[in-house]
């Protein structure tokens, strides 16, 4: 049987999609505040202010965090990376909630893992749902890191399937598509197979 997971960040490019039919299909990882909309099975915190805010939320799926305060918490600690690197970007600790989200997907060997709301920063825009928000500034936020971050983890599961599901007119990183395990789809393509499958 296929095993299929969904990442789900915060960008605004997810609103469109039908989270709830996600869950319907396959294994669910969001991030930081989803909780304020959605429950996934998953949510992956790096932040501990944000953690703790999620704990005094009605959510019951598994909570993944740093191994610095996992237990503190009561929350798993995120799995290991799978590489080594000596950039300031391949350190653990400066990789935030949705790197490690898709790392912990990756971790549980699906065949395809789709990225939604994923949006990075769109020509200095700033496309997070919850910006402005407790826990979020409304600041463009540089996507080097997640560039760099996300190369490597396609780079890493050959085996995955990574699809991102994104608008048209949104910039993909060009050093993604080295990667012949990684493709892009549209937010319409992917509420159609949603529901047709």
């Amino acid at each position: 049987m296929t095993h299929i997971t969904f990442v789900i960040g915060n960008g605004d490019s997810r609103q469109p999609i039908d989270l709830e039919s996600c869950k319907q299909h396959g294994l669910t990882i969001g991030c930081n505040a989803i909780v304020r909309d959605f429950h996934p099975h998953i949510v992956s915190a790096a932040d501990e202010r944000m953690l703790t805010d999620i704990i005094t939320t009605a959510y019951t799926g598994q909570l993944y965090t740093r191994s610095k305060w996992n237990n503190k918490h009561g929350a798993l600690p995120y799995p290991a990376l799978p590489y080594e690197g000596e950039d300031r970007a391949d350190d653990p600790w400066h990789w935030n909630s949705g790197p490690h989200a898709i790392n912990i997907a990756c971790a549980t060997s699906p065949s395809k893992c789709y990225l939604i709301g994923f949006d990075m920063t769109q020509q200095n825009n700033y496309t997070n749902v919850y910006a402005g928000t407790k826990g979020y500034d409304s600041k463009p936020v540089d996507p080097k890191y997640w560039y760099h971050q996300l190369d490597k983890l396609f780079e890493s599961y050959p085996h995955i399937s990574f699809v991102w599901i994104a608008p048209t007119e949104y910039v993909c990183p060009k050093q993604w598509y080295r990667h012949a395990n990684f493709s892009r789809d549209t937010t319409q393509n992917f509420n159609k197979y949603l529901h047709d499958t």
